[in-house]
C-alpha cells in the first residue's frame, strides 16, 4: 500500500490479496509435502525387497548347513561301520595266523625238536629269533592301537596301550637266545569295540529321544534368533543346538541331548529361562512347540 494509505483500515481488495498469496504459498507447500511423501514411499518399497532378499538368502544359508551337517553324520557314521569291519578283520587274520604257528610247532618231530635244540646254541640263531619276536610284538601293537584309535567315535585323551586293553591283543614275550624251546603261543581276548550311540528307548511312561525338535513362532528378526539359541545352549542336558529352518517368523530348531528326554521335560526347562520369555504351546513325542512372548506379531 501507498504511505498515505497507512492510517485506513484495509479493504476487501487487500484482503483478497493477502489469502490469495497465503493460499499461494500453502499450495506450493502441500506439493513440496506430496514430493516427500512419494520419495518415502519408494524408499520402504525398496526397503521391503532388500528385507524379503535377506530372508531369503538366511533361510537358503540354513538349510544348506542343515544339510552339511546331515551329510558329515552319514560319512562319519559310515567311516565307523568301515573302521570297525577292518578292525574285525585285523583281530581275524591274527588269530589265523596263531592257529596256522601252532599247528606248525604239532607238527615238530622229537629229532627236529632235537636238532633245533642243538641250532639254538648258535649266537646268529638266537639274536635272529629275538629279533623276529619283537618284531611281531611290535605289529601287533600297532594294530591294536591303530584299529581301536579308528574305530574309537571320541577317543579320550590317552596313549593307545591305555585305549585298547591288553587283553585285546598281547604282545608275544622275547625269548632269551639260550631257550632251546619254541615260542608259546598267547591267545587273544575278545575285542573291545565302542559301544554305539543309545538310540531312542522306550520309559515307563513316555518315549525319550536324544533329538527334538523345537519349533518357535513370532521369531522377529534374525537377532532374536541367535538370542534364543544362546539361551537353549545354557540350559542343562542340552548338548547342541541347530538351526534347521526360519522363514516367516516361524523358526526350527534341532536340540540334542546329553541323556535321552522328553519334549514336555524339555519345555519345562525352557518355562525358566528369564529372557527371552518363551511360552510353551503344547508338546507331542519329539516336537515341542513355542512362542516368543514381547514381540510383535510377524506375517
Amino acid at each position: 500500500m501507498a504511505e498515505g494509505d497507512e492510517g485506513r483500515p484495509p479493504t476487501g481488495a487487500d484482503l483478497l490479496d493477502s489469502l490469495s498469496r497465503r493460499i499461494h504459498e500453502l499450495s506450493a507447500q502441500l506439493a513440496g509435502a506430496h514430493g516427500e511423501l512419494e520419495t518415502a514411499r519408494k524408499r520402504v518399497g525398496v526397503y521391503e525387497t532388500f528385507d524379503e532378499t535377506i530372508q531369503s538368502a538366511v533361510t537358503a544359508a540354513l538349510h544348506a548347513a542343515y544339510d552339511i551337517r546331515v551329510r558329515a553324520e552319514e560319512s562319519a557314521s559310515t567311516l565307523v561301520a568301515d573302521a570297525r569291519t577292518e578292525y574285525e578283520r585285523v583281530l581275524a587274520e591274527i588269530a589265523r595266523l596263531q592257529r596256522e604257528r601252532s599247528e606248525l610247532q604239532a607238527a615238530q618231530t622229537p629229532a627236529s625238536s632235537a636238532q633245533a635244540s642243538g641250532a639254538a646254541q648258535d649266537p646268529r640263531l638266537a639274536s635272529l629269533r629275538a629279533r623276529a619276536t619283537d618284531a611281531l610284538a611290535g605289529l601287533l601293537d600297532e594294530f591294536t592301537a591303530e584299529t581301536a584309535s579308528i574305530a574309537a567315535p571320541r577317543p579320550p585323551a590317552a596313549t593307545p596301550r591305555e585305549e585298547m586293553p591288553l587283553s585285546a591283543a598281547t604282545p608275544l614275550r622275547e625269548v632269551p637266545p639260550s631257550a632251546a624251546a619254541p615260542l608259546r603261543e598267547v591267545p587273544l581276548g575278545p575285542a573291545t569295540l565302542p559301544r554305539p550311540t543309545a538310540m531312542p528307548t522306550k520309559g515307563s511312561d513316555e518315549e525319550r529321544f536324544d533329538e527334538l525338535e523345537v519349533v518357535i513362532s513370532q521369531v522377529p528378526a534374525f537377532a532374536r534368533l541367535v538370542e534364543v539359541e544362546l539361551r537353549l545352549r545354557e540350559l542343562p542336558n542340552v548338548r547342541t543346538v541347530y538351526v534347521r529352518d526360519y522363514r516367516d517368523g516361524v523358526l526350527r530348531l534341532v536340540v540334542g541331548l546329553v541323556a535321552p528326554g522328553t519334549a514336555r521335560e524339555l519345555g519345562e526347562l525352557v518355562a525358566n529361562i528369564a529372557r527371552p520369555r518363551l511360552a510353551v504351546l503344547g508338546s507331542s513325542r519329539a516336537t515341542l512347540e513355542l512362542r516368543l512372548e514381547g514381540e510383535a506379531s510377524v506375517a
